[in-house]
């Protein structure tokens, strides 16, 4: 028998096993068979790193989410409110079968939608900080203000402060060697959230959370990384536009039961045994007087495109206007689908996307989808810049801010956070946000793609196929 009667032999076993044993759904295993078979073997180490599925250690991860929510009960508060709108009552109850955290009621809330203002606000809570700083990011520039900010929590930690930072180690590729090794000390703990074997079984996810918590008193949350890019820097993607919340009340513990989960299951991966050490203060959040309902919503190892979901029903809700913000809009056939449908039953859906692009294959999947529900009646609207927020407003009722893009990597494979409010105050506060945006936009249409992006016809085509694969 030759080698290649033998390889190919093989690669029909392994054909064989994929089809009985992946999870995927029948679209996506065709093309991934259609792969197979077109590149014998090889694919399936592309496959191995970029279509499997996330690695978790179940027993590990379940314990620790355990311990963690035994001592967070202690500090929650319970309230007799009821809703009396069955959609909201539908979403709260789908939400919490997905994993959805406690939904809290008095909160305030503060909006960033540039770097400066953001970046001030939140040093100015960290050089406050009397007792802990806990951060999980998924990038920190090796630049200016990413020293600036490390330089600050070295300070700190000077101080007293303890100070727990957890990242994302493919986030951060292009840092130079050894860029934290002049910030160690006894009151920081940085943790990459994927251990050396981790990162290479789990190549194609990321941690793309956005949380600082100081004190258990101020929480951030939203699509803002730490670096330069971020204060419209990049004369590429300049003016740079993102949406951060800051939250005080009820939400931040929220917030803080996630980070440690997140937290101390990295920290497993280097150590045998956890011991999982809490400061009772860390949960003694400010008490408001303001109602705002809030529920913070996270993917995680455990529960994965739940985000997706509750998205779903929420735009499924929809009886009159749907307002979107995204970088990268690539979209499955579900969502696609369910936007086609409100289309036809007459609801308004806006999109804003950037003009100017940081990465050109997910922007040429963004065209395409854009133009195919721009045909259909959706406006289209085109950020005279470079837009990286993230929200979702629906009707007077929901508004959702929060890391994940409106896209396929968000919804299927990163881990992300999302702060689900359901307010129509806070929704009339972010329309109006929303509206100033549209001033600085251009309104899509097939002459304004064709000005801008001729050259990009046979690379939607490429990419879109692509994208279905991962």
């Amino acid at each position: 028998m030759s080698l290649i009667t033998l390889a190919l032999i093989i690669n029909l076993l392994l054909i064989i096993g994929f089809i009985f044993f992946s999870n995927k759904d029948y679209r996506s295993s065709l093309k991934w068979v259609l792969v197979f078979l077109a590149f014998p073997l090889i694919s399936f180490v592309f496959y191995f790193f970029l279509g499997r599925g996330i690695r978790v250690n179940n027993k590990r991860y379940q314990s620790i989410v355990y311990k963690i929510d035994s001592i967070i009960n202690e500090f929650r508060s319970f309230h007799n409110f009821k809703c009396v709108d069955d959609s909201l009552n539908r979403t709260l109850l789908i939400s919490k079968e997905l994993g959805g955290n406690f939904l809290t009621f008095f909160n305030d809330i503060y909006y960033f939608c540039n770097g400066n203002d953001y970046y001030s606000s939140l040093l100015s809570d960290i050089k406050n900080a009397k007792s802990s700083i806990h951060i999980e990011i998924y990038i920190i520039h090796d630049d200016e203000f990413g020293k600036t900010l490390l330089d600050l929590l070295l300070a700190k930690a000077n101080e007293g402060v303890k100070i727990k930072l957890v990242y994302d180690p493919n986030g951060n590729l292009l840092n130079k060697r050894g860029w934290l090794k002049n910030y160690h000390h006894p009151n920081i703990i940085f943790i990459k959230q994927f251990s050396s074997i981790d990162r290479i079984l789990n190549f194609n996810y990321r941690n793309h959370r956005k949380i600082i918590i100081v004190d258990g008193k101020f929480a951030y949350l939203g699509g803002f990384n730490f670096g330069d890019e971020y204060l419209s820097n990049n004369h590429k993607i300049d003016p740079f536009r993102d949406t951060q919340i800051k939250i005080i009340g009820e939400g931040v513990l929220e917030l803080q039961r996630q980070f440690l989960i997140d937290f101390y299951y990295a920290y497993s991966k280097y150590n045998d045994s956890v011991n999982i050490e809490l400061n009772r203060t860390d949960f003694q959040y400010i008490k408001v007087n303001k109602v705002i309902p809030l529920q913070i919503i996270s993917s995680s190892f455990k529960i994965r495109e739940n985000l997706k979901r509750i998205k779903m029903q929420i735009l499924l809700s929809s009886k009159k206007e749907i307002y979107i913000q995204t970088p990268y809009l690539v979209l499955d056939l579900t969502l696609m689908e369910q936007l086609k449908l409100l289309l036809l039953a007459k609801v308004k859906i806006n999109i804003m996307i950037p003009l100017k692009y940081d990465k050109r294959i997910p922007f040429c999947l963004s065209l395409s989808y854009a133009r195919e529900l721009y045909n259909l009646g959706a406006n289209i609207y085109l950020y005279n810049g470079f837009i990286h927020s993230k929200t979702i407003i629906v009707d007077d009722k929901y508004l959702i801010v929060g890391s994940s893009n409106f896209d396929i990597r968000s919804f299927n494979l990163n881990l992300e956070t999302d702060a689900f409010i359901y307010s129509y105050n806070e929704v009339s506060r972010y329309l109006n946000i929303y509206k100033t945006d549209i001033i600085y936009s251009l309104t899509y249409s097939p002459f304004i793609e064709q000005k801008y992006f001729s050259s990009f016809k046979f690379g939607k085509r490429l990419y879109r196929i692509i994208s279905s694969l991962i």
